[in-house]
């Protein structure tokens, strides 16, 4: 019995000062934790002194995420903490049990620590001692943090009951390890190694002992996230990254800056649905992370069709490989990656190319019949068999707009598979870029040539006059491209110059913009076709100020240029 109050129980745990121990509170007849020094630290007047004054201090915090403290007591040869009883476990037991390593959910279960700290900070306090074991789970979904002030009184005495380094090296930010003074940054270095080994399965630095975990702290090398997890993308593997640099001017400058980047990257979830999955991992971890992936992949495919809808290939693709690498059995995810492999896969790899004199339309000849995806209706493999990929053309005369090939979208031709084959004789509906006012029967177009010149006007009309006007307009979309009746078969021209191809490694990731263009996010945006001469490259990434280069490439050469977006001349 400790003050004739609380009556301890059974122990829950041990630390390097302190006991904790099931208790149950007499005077108010509800159950309790207590915290206590180990006898020999307690019988030390300027320990005890110190842990009772800080106990005092994080009492007065007050925020739905920290566990409250009710009490404190000492007696002659005592000193404790009196707190909320939490049923469940902490994050680093849950984590032996079963690995988190899908971003949605390590979000969640960060979020509510980052909360925290945050409030402490705006308090004046600072933990200094994150990590998994300090994160306690209850079984209704709640999310603590505890420990506050322990690692403080620790440090400022650098005493265990061993004599050993205190507190836990892993999460030791490398100005801590310098003994240097410690600010709020030491706290947010914490929460990045905790983020780190919950995506990663590990810290990112580990050793055989301490000290070799603090030499490689202070080096500040360790191994990049993604190469760990192929589901971080390159956004977030930034933000944790920046989280961990070595020196704290380099992090966010605060922790409300530091959610604001993870928010950026993934609204936060509603309180019911995060208690929902907090009190699911303590229930049954496997399903409950197998049932947030395969929600987090669900909408990473609603990102994909509405890239898709607008056009943007190299967006789709993107999302329904996250979607896949989140549920690798996802067969929406499967179908739309099948779908642009076979069908307009090399749709963003196109660079509209500059007409020539003698040429006004390049159509890119489409793929063999016998690559036709299975399953795709009348309508779609007309489209395939019209012109499948990109068609780029001069501004026809005012008085004569002249026939152009068609394009069907990428959207358009997922749309089309899904609905499955037409009914037999059936005739194949034009699609809606195509709509005219004649009501005559859609027939099987002549298979394009790889190169073909503008249009002649027919006999019955005058020709145009020659073009006099400068450079052709280029569609920014293959949805913006203008159709023409389906009736329209441009003659052959001369062969135009043969591209050459950009192959861009960008570190970190960057959403690629060409001549006003965009044409996708590194790395998944592998190689670029341009037309032979200069070309405005534009990267963008919201942790850096844009960078842009001038490329020269010439017909058929590949160029390959590797560049970093925090600095350094490209390769």
């Amino acid at each position: 019995m400790l003050m004739d109050r609380y009556e301890l129980q059974e122990r829950l745990g041990a630390g390097g000062m302190a006991k904790v121990f099931r208790a149950f509170d007499h005077a108010l007849s509800r159950p309790v934790a207590v915290k206590t020094l180990h006898d020999d630290l307690a019988t030390n007047e300027e320990i005890k002194l110190r842990f009772l004054r800080e106990a005092r201090v994080f009492a007065r915090l007050r925020h739905p995420h920290i566990i409250e403290i009710h009490d404190v007591v000492q007696g002659e040869k005592s000193a404790a903490m009196v707190m909320e009883l939490i049923d469940g476990t902490d994050l680093a037991h849950l984590t032996r049990r079963q690995p988190l390593r899908i971003p949605e959910l390590a979000l969640c279960l960060l979020r509510p620590v980052l909360d925290a700290l945050a409030h402490a900070h705006a308090e004046g306090v600072i933990h200094r001692d994150v990590k998994p074991a300090n994160i306690l789970l209850s079984r209704d979904g709640r999310v603590k943090l505890g420990d506050f002030g322990i690692a403080k009184v620790l440090e400022e005495t650098h005493l265990t009951q061993t004599g050993e380094f205190l507190g836990t090296p892993a999460y030791i930010a490398p100005e801590q390890a310098r003994g240097e003074p410690v600010t709020a940054a030491v706290d947010q270095y914490a929460a990045g190694v905790v983020l780190y080994e919950l995506l990663a399965g590990r810290p990112p630095y580990v050793g055989p002992t301490p000290l070799a975990v603090l030499s490689q702290i202070l080096i500040g090398k360790f191994p990049e996230i993604r190469t760990l997890n192929p589901v971080v993308d390159e956004a977030l593997a930034a933000v944790v990254h920046r989280a961990l640099a070595p020196e704290p001017a380099d992090r966010f400058a605060d922790l409300p800056a530091l959610i604001a980047a993870l928010d950026a990257l993934a609204p936060p979830l509603s309180s019911s649905r995060e208690r929902q999955i907090v009190a699911g991992l303590l229930a049954d971890p496997a399903a409950t992370v197998e049932s947030v992936a395969r929600a987090a992949a669900d909408e990473q495919m609603t990102t994909a069709r509405r890239a898709l809808a607008a056009g943007d290939v190299a967006a789709a693709r993107a999302a329904a490989q996250a979607a896949l690498l989140r549920a690798p059995e996802h067969a929406e995810a499967k179908e739309v990656l099948d779908t642009l492999r076979h069908s307009v896969g090399e749709l963003v790899a196109l660079e509209p190319r500059t007409p020539t004199a003698e040429t006004d339309v390049f159509v890119k000849t489409p793929p063999p019949r016998s690559r036709l995806p299975l399953g795709l209706g009348a309508a779609a493999a007309a489209l395939l068999c019209a012109g499948l990929l990109m068609t780029v053309f001069r501004d026809p005369p005012a008085a004569d707009p002249g026939p152009v090939t068609a394009v069907a979208t990428p959207g358009a031709l997922l749309a089309a598979r899904q609905a499955g084959p037409s009914a037999p004789g059936s005739s194949a509906p034009a699609p809606e870029s195509r709509a005219s006012a004649s009501a005559s029967p859609a027939t099987e177009p002549p298979a394009p040539s790889s190169v073909t010149s503008a249009p002649r006007a027919p006999a019955d009309r005058p020709s145009p006059a020659p073009r006099t006007t400068a450079p052709p307009t280029v569609p920014a979309r293959l949805d913006e491209v203008p159709a023409a009746p389906a009736s329209a078969t441009p003659p052959v021209s001369a062969e135009p110059p043969a591209p050459g191809h950009l192959r861009l490694v960008t570190q970190p990731w960057a959403e690629v913009e060409v001549d006003g263009v965009p044409r996708g996010r590194t790395p998944y945006l592998k190689e670029l076709e341009l037309s032979p001469g200069r070309h405005r490259i534009v990267l963008r990434n919201p942790g850096f100020p844009p960078r842009e280069e001038l490329v020269e490439i010439g017909p058929a050469q590949t160029l390959v240029r590797r560049i970093n977006l925090a600095g350094g001349a490209p390769e």
